[in-house]
């Protein structure tokens, strides 16, 4: 038994969104949590869906790439706030997700 993909993914922004932004350590390190889940990147598989409009592809991938989306909006927020170990805790995090993938397996085909 699991738990439906939308529930879950709304549980996880929800959780995201309404952390203070003096937890920003709490935030990445749940984020760091959640893209190590070894089913994250099929969590952000696209639903198919088609690209109407330039204006509304940013909502179409934050709609479709849901995780994904929601780290970047995270550290990019985060980068706007003129906090050094935020910044430094966002970049970091990116940049751990990003050497994740690059070095998993499964996607170096």
């Amino acid at each position: 038994n699991g738990v439906d993909r939308g529930v879950l993914l709304d549980l996880v922004g929800m959780y995201v969104e309404n952390l203070p932004e003096s937890s920003y350590v709490l935030k990445f390190d749940f984020l760091r949590i959640i893209s190590d889940y070894e089913h994250y990147v099929q969590l952000n598989l696209p639903r198919p869906d088609k690209v109407t409009s330039i204006p509304e592809l940013q909502k179409q991938l934050y709609q479709t790439h849901y995780l994904s989306s929601l780290i970047c909006r995270e550290i990019i927020k985060t980068l706007t706030i003129k906090n050094p170990p935020a910044s430094f805790k966002a970049i970091n995090t990116l940049y751990y997700i990003l050497l994740k993938h690059e070095l998993d397996e499964r996607y170096n085909e």
